[in-house]
C-alpha cells in the first residue's frame, strides 16, 4: 500500500483519486484472488488452471509498477502510473500488462513449482515470510530481503545468464548480518536462479567460509551494528 499511496501523492490533483482507487482495486482483487483459489494450500496437488494463473501474474506485475514507484520514490513517463489520467481503472491497469510479461512469469512459475517442491512440502505457510525487514534495516536505509523459508535465507534472481555479481554474493550475507537479534534463526542462505529452476543453497558457515570469513555470525553481527551505529 505505501507504493499506492506515495504514487496517488505523487500524480496531479485530477488523477490522485483515479490511482489511488485503482490501487486500492488491484489490492482487493489480489485478495479475493488469493482467498478463493488458495494457492499457499499444501493439500493441494493441482496448480492453477491456465486462466488463474494469468490473472494472478497479471495482478502481480501491476503491483510491481506501483512497487517500482516505492522503491524509487518517483512515476516514470512511459509507464502506465507515470502517464495515468483521471479515467485510470483496474481495467485498464491490467489491460496494460503485456502478454510477454504474464507468459514469462507462467515459465518461472513452472520451473518453480518442481525446483521449490521439496520446500514447499517441508515447510508451512507460516514459516514462510516474504520481503522480511531486520533489526538492523533501518541501519541501511530499510533494507528487506526476498523470502526467508524455514531457516533459509532466499535471494531470488530473474537473471537472463546464470552469472552473479561479487556484490550479489555479499548482499545475501548482508542480509543475515542486519539480523542483529537473531529474529528469524537464520542456518542456510541460497540464491534461486529462477529463469533456470535452480536453487543453490549452503549453511552460513560454509558460506561465509566461501567468502574468506571464519568469524562466527553472531560476532560478525555484532562488529556490523557497531560498525553502522558509528554512521
Amino acid at each position: 500500500m505505501e507504493g499506492m499511496d506515495l504514487a496517488a501523492s505523487l500524480t496531479n490533483r485530477a488523477t490522485r483519486d483515479a490511482m489511488y482507487e485503482t490501487g486500492t482495486a488491484l489490492c482487493k482483487a489480489m485478495a479475493d484472488l488469493i482467498s478463493e483459489e488458495r494457492p499457499y494450500d499444501r493439500s493441494q496437488t493441482g496448480s492453477l488452471t491456465e486462466h488463474v494463473e494469468d490473472q494472478l501474474n497479471r495482478l502481480c506485475y501491476a503491483m510491481a509498477w506501483f512497487e517500482e514507484v516505492y522503491r524509487t520514490g518517483r512515476l516514470w513517463p512511459g509507464t502506465p502510473l507515470g502517464d495515468a489520467s483521471p479515467d485510470l481503472t483496474i481495467g485498464r491497469l491490467l489491460a496494460a500488462v503485456p502478454t510477454y510479461a504474464t507468459d514469462d512469469l507462467a515459465a518461472q512459475s513452472r520451473a518453480a513449482a518442481s525446483a521449490l517442491a521439496h520446500l514447499r512440502t517441508a515447510y508451512a505457510p507460516e514459516d514462510v515470510h516474504p520481503g522480511p525487514t531486520f533489526v538492523g534495516s533501518a541501519d541501511v536505509g530499510g533494507a528487506d530481503a526476498d523470502m526467508i523459508i524455514g531457516d533459509l535465507l532466499l535471494d531470488v534472481k530473474a537473471k537472463a545468464k546464470a552469472t552473479l555479481r561479487r556484490e550479489e554474493f555479499y548482499q545475501l550475507i548482508g542480509y543475515a548480518l542486519l539480523d542483529y537479534d537473531d529474529r528469524y534463526r537464520i542456518e542456510r542462505v541460497g540464491i534461486y536462479l529462477s529463469r533456470f529452476g535452480h536453487l543453490i543453497t549452503w549453511t552460513v558457515a560454509d558460506y561465509l567460509g566461501l567468502l574468506g570469513c571464519q568469524r562466527p555470525i553472531a560476532e560478525l553481527r555484532e562488529r556490523c551494528a557497531a560498525a553502522l551505529s558509528i554512521h
